[in-house]
């Protein structure tokens, strides 16, 4: 399996973006889901809300 993926963009005013974006590893991504509260927690918000 690939264990990257490269992204290219072509874009009117900024040219050609490029991405790479690695890929989870299989063996991780199974270790991690098998723990308890794995599937993770949300930070607290610190800060106020725009009105």
């Amino acid at each position: 399996l690939p264990i990257a993926l490269e992204l290219n963009i072509e874009h009117a005013r900024y040219g050609r973006i490029t991405r790479l974006l690695r890929l989870p590893d299989a063996v991780e991504q199974a270790t991690q889901q098998a723990l308890p509260g794995a599937e993770g927690v949300p930070e607290p918000f610190e800060g106020e809300l725009p009105q």
